[in-house]
């Protein structure tokens, strides 16, 4: 809980958190985790933790079990939100 308190220190009022389920049972475009797998990718690479070549062999991976109907992805962010009642001093 330190990012709601440090949000009333910073002046934001009405700080409420919920869970926001998110579940892709297909992998493609429309998909949260398409893109995430993108940026997971791209990341992996520009910071040398896999060679481009594992890369997309993970892409394709996940467009295989999409094809084969088994592709499963689940995560749950949390949605924060505050309303700035008064600028901090």
């Amino acid at each position: 809980m330190v990012l709601p308190l440090l949000l009333e220190h910073a002046g934001f009022t009405a700080v409420h958190q919920r869970p926001l389920t998110i579940l892709n049972r297909h992998f493609h475009a429309d998909t949260f985790s398409y893109w995430a797998a993108r940026l997971i990718a791209a990341y992996a690479t520009a910071n040398g933790g896999k060679s481009p070549d594992d890369a997309s062999r993970w892409m394709d991976s996940l467009t295989a079990a999409h094809e084969h109907r088994c592709y499963f992805f689940s995560s749950v962010p949390v949605l924060t939100t505050a309303t700035l009642t008064a600028h901090p001093t």
